[in-house]
């Protein structure tokens, strides 16, 4: 990507020079160089959306680490000094009983418990992360909830889950995607995903899906962390599911979800 590139910020909406966030954080190593490929351009290849069939495909190549150009300076400076911190020493920490549990082979999840960790800022970082990698202009809602750390308005059509991911090297993401559920009579669901080692979030949109949101299928629901304080740090613990990439999408292990 041009380091001079301009455009709508993802997340103040104003127009103007954009920075480079990246996703996961540089100082969780992302800075080496990658590929990424389009789940578009492989399935009009191949006839699939498994991210596995990259032969042929063209990629872009990330020479600073995975990221995205679409957020403004000033925006990109006020979360990287108030939230990456947080995200990190969580990640940091999760990561480290992954591998710990990695023995237990008939396992389809993992038991995370946390006394240390501010989750409002937290929670913040993942929903930045999904205004970076979201279509332009359809996160602005989010705003005022990023860009003050001690506001807990999260825009009540949101409701984020969360899952463990067990492949070393993992990184898949989405924009906006409308699923046909044919549960119940067919419905709809409308959500984004980010799946980054050792973990990954699912973000619903309630306002835009016939279907109520299945746990079962998206992971644990951590969406009513964004009512702590700021820097509150409570005792909390939560089941999060073993999920793998499949045909592009997360999907739990102990599960065969097509």
């Amino acid at each position: 990507m041009s380091a001079n590139r301009t455009g709508i910020c993802h997340i103040c909406g104003n127009d103007g020079p954009l920075s480079y966030e990246h996703i996961p954080p540089h100082s969780m190593g992302n800075s080496k160089p990658v590929k990424s490929y389009r789940v578009a351009d492989i399935a009009e290849k191949h006839g699939t959306t498994n991210v596995k069939f990259t032969n042929g495909i063209r990629y872009h190549q990330h020479q600073r680490g995975v990221g995205f150009q679409t957020i403004c300076h000033k925006c990109n400076n006020y979360l990287g000094g108030h939230y990456v911190k947080a995200y990190t020493g969580c990640i940091s920490e999760l990561g480290a009983l992954l591998q710990e549990a990695k023995s237990d082979k008939n396992g389809n999840g993992i038991h995370l418990e946390a006394h240390n960790i501010p989750v409002l800022a937290f929670i913040k970082h993942v929903i930045s992360n999904f205004c970076s990698t979201t279509q332009p202009g359809t996160m602005l809602d989010c705003r005022d909830f990023l860009l003050d750390c001690e506001n807990r308005n999260l825009p009540d059509r949101y409701r984020l889950f969360m899952f463990a991911v067990p492949e070393n090297g993992t990184f898949v993401s989405s924009g906006w995607i409308q699923l046909l559920l044919n549960e119940e009579g067919l419905k709809t669901a409308n959500l984004a995903f980010i799946a980054t080692y050792p973990v990954g979030f699912y973000l619903y949109d309630a306002e835009s899906s016939s279907a109520e949101p299945d746990s079962s299928r998206y992971g644990c629901e951590i969406t009513s962390m964004a009512k702590q304080p700021w820097g509150a740090e409570p005792n909390f613990s939560i089941d999060l599911p073993y999920m793998t990439i499949s045909n592009s999408f997360p999907v739990p292990i102990s599960q065969n979800l097509k």
